[in-house]
């Protein structure tokens, strides 16, 4: 318990240290908050008038003043508003956080499924033609660009074959299938290069598992080679591999922003985009501190199941 309350304190320092970073970083981007909100209109707009609708959003402040309201405005449930479109700004990240949500736990599914399968194989085979094949395809994997796969996918399965659509996005409320279909090829496309990474790293740490004296030592005692490596070796296995997939699923949410930008899917990624576009900063800001949040979170998540796993990474 110990071990994962330090872990929970310290996830909570690096999301302040972030929330400030954030902060003074979007505050020193170009352009400003009140031309945004106002588009085109602000060109007729007097330079009092402009000082008047910075001071009315509070522009006109120090930057610490500044953040201690935005942290009192947080802390309330407040997220702000849009400058662009005059919205709340939870209510758009209530609409695009599902999508990318889904997108993400989907593509993590795969990632786990071709990482577990082919690292496996690939260990279980080492130096035979199953494990050159495995290594050589996950290389394949982990260099080709999210960009090229996700348009190559949409021309083979969407447009040529016809099997799954080649973007949008339908709820879950739709349909198990529906909401299946319009993100099975994100997903898969989204999931290579981590997948890529993930089976390196099951299979050494397999492989490694598989030159220990107590599995030579089970499989002379009689035991089948199917329950040694599930009933014994895989516990001890899968540890690092798991660290290692709770750090990648930061590059899964990074990943989306170019996914749901190529698929047309209406998730965290495709609203930052669009706020970085129009210079609606305090959308940028609360996104991408979001997904800052979540990925925090599911590091310890993934910390307390290592410390399940293995009682001795609570140290």
């Amino acid at each position: 318990m110990t071990a994962v309350a330090r872990r929970a304190a310290s996830g909570a320092l690096l999301l302040v240290g972030a929330s400030v970073l954030l902060f003074a970083l979007v505050d020193l981007a170009p352009g400003d908050p009140v031309l945004a909100r106002f588009g085109f209109q602000a060109a007729g707009l007097s330079d009092e008038d402009l000082a008047r609708l910075r001071h009315e959003y509070g522009l006109d402040r120090s930057l610490p003043a500044r953040y201690v309201d935005f942290v009192r405005d947080l802390s309330a449930g407040d997220l702000g508003t849009s400058a662009r479109s005059g919205q709340p700004i939870g209510e758009l990240v209530a609409q695009a956080f599902p999508v990318t949500a889904s997108l993400t736990l989907v593509a993590a599914a795969v990632t786990a499924i071709l990482a577990l399968g082919l690292g496996i194989t690939a260990a279980v085979y080492r130096g035979r033609w199953p494990d050159r094949l495995i290594t050589a395809a996950s290389a394949v994997g982990l260099a080709a660009p999210v960009f090229w796969v996700g348009l190559l996918a949409i021309d083979t399965f969407a447009i040529d074959l016809r099997w799954l659509p080649a973007g949008g996005y339908q709820p879950i409320t739709a349909g198990l299938w529906p909401w299946l279909s319009t993100l099975l090829l994100p997903a898969v496309t989204l999931a290579l290069g981590v997948a890529g990474i993930l089976v390196r790293v099951v299979r050494a740490s397999v492989a490694d598992q598989l030159d220990q004296d107590y599995v030579r030592t089970a499989l002379g005692a009689g035991l089948s080679r199917t329950r040694v490596l599930w009933r014994n070796l895989l516990p001890n296995a899968l540890v690092t591999p798991l660290t290692v997939f709770g750090l990648y699923v930061g590059y899964l949410l990074a990943g989306a922003v170019l996914v749901e930008v190529v698929y047309a899917l209406p998730g965290m990624g495709q609203l930052l985009v669009n706020a970085a576009v129009d210079g609606d900063f305090a959308v940028t800001r609360i996104v991408a501190l979001v997904t800052i949040a979540v990925f925090l979170a599911v590091n310890l998540c993934t910390d307390v199941v290592a410390m399940l796993i293995d009682p001795r990474s609570r140290t």
